[in-house]
């Protein structure tokens, strides 16, 4: 995708870095320099929709928000300048005129006491090398402003052309920009450090489904075409943040394994999963969780947060977690107020995690 950018024309193309510089103030940069670069940086936005997969047919241009920015002297890679953009997803950066430079984008949020961080890697990896977008130019005398970098979808028509997916990372670095916007406004925890894996290669067969593991403290999220991509079903995202929210900051029992609508569970699952489902709607604001798949990512379940009762689940209890769901999140938003996010965070974080019982809805 080619941008206009001052005097002259880049590619906003994929490229992969490993850890690098400390980010200055948010959307500041601390260099030095005579020449600024200012700009904004996007990632094109596919939304899920309730019955019928992802809509390519409208494909927008969000911000990219918190991500890390680096300035490095192309020659020697040598770190100029970094910052992180702002909740407008602009960024100011300081450099020497006539520099030849590099601009990356990171899909990495820093936190309290670490980074979260969208990575690339083997279905098994543990470490791997953050995505990112970048951008080569010479600053000329007086600088740049009104830069443009865009995550691209990679979406023709037909087939994504696997290269050019790079807005999928930014549209899971986004969602966990909003989970730990709902913690900084509403608590005084942070969202904890995490890795997110993503790869278009991430299928069922390999990876099983979207999922959190305690033990390594991450998540890996599908990422196969015409099978099932999770990139930019948000809910998805989120309820998988929800989890590592639970083991880092709360506490969690649960059993683990599979979960289905009907399905009779310990209740230290349905608890579990219940709350990650219905957090996933205070985290994105919205009443509906919607999972995309299939051929052209077309199809797509949806599940309504607040109907207490939901098609296809039989005896709700403690023991389903679609019956825990709508509980859960009505208590959140109930008609005519809007409790917020902190009494659930207070108990969730206190007498929650205290609690000698184990972690049902009964200790909620």
């Amino acid at each position: 995708m080619r941008n206009v950018v001052y005097l002259s024309l880049i590619m906003i193309v994929l490229f992969l870095v490993g850890c690098g510089g400390e980010p200055k103030k948010q959307g500041q940069g601390q260099g030095q320099g005579n020449a600024a670069i200012a700009g904004t940086v996007y990632f094109q936005r596919v939304t899920p929709t309730s019955g019928s997969g992802l809509n390519y047919g409208a494909i927008t241009n969000s911000v990219v928000r918190g991500a890390t920015i680096e300035l490095r002297r192309t020659i020697d890679n040598a770190l100029l300048d970094s910052s992180s953009t702002t909740d407008r997803g602009t960024f100011f950066l300081n450099v020497t005129s006539g520099t030849d430079v590099r601009i990356t984008v990171r899909a990495e949020l820093k936190v309290n006491g670490g980074t979260v961080q969208v990575l690339t890697g083997g279905p098994n990896a543990t470490t791997g090398q953050i995505w990112s977008i970048y951008s080569d130019i010479t600053v000329p005398t007086g600088g740049l402003n009104g830069i443009t970098l865009t995550a691209t979808s990679g979406w023709y028509g037909n087939s994504y052309t696997a290269s050019e997916r790079s807005s999928g990372p930014f549209a899971i670095l986004d969602t966990l920009y909003r989970a730990r916007a709902l913690l900084r406004d509403n608590t005084s925890d942070d969202a904890p450090a995490l890795n997110v894996f993503w790869d278009p290669s991430y299928t069922d067969s390999n990876i099983g489904s979207s999922y959190y593991s305690p033990s390594q403290n991450l998540i890996r999220l599908l990422g196969e075409e015409n099978d099932d991509t999770d990139e930019f079903d948000h809910n998805v995202v989120a309820h998988e943040w929800v989890h590592a929210y639970q083991h880092n900051l709360s506490r969690d029992d649960s059993l683990g394994g599979a979960h289905g609508l009907d399905d009779y569970l310990d209740e230290t699952v349905a608890f579990s999963e219940g709350l990650a489902t219905a957090m996933s709607g205070m985290i994105m604001g919205n009443g509906e969780y919607i999972d995309t798949y299939g051929s052209k990512q077309g199809s797509s379940s949806t599940i309504a947060l607040a109907d207490e009762n939901p098609t296809g689940v039989n005896h709700p209890g403690p023991w389903k977690e679609f019956a825990i769901v709508p509980f859960l999140y009505n208590l959140y938003q109930p008609a005519g107020d809007n409790l917020g996010f902190a009494p659930f965070h207070a108990t969730l974080t206190g007498s929650f995690k205290e609690a000698d019982s184990f972690t049902t809805l009964y200790s909620f």
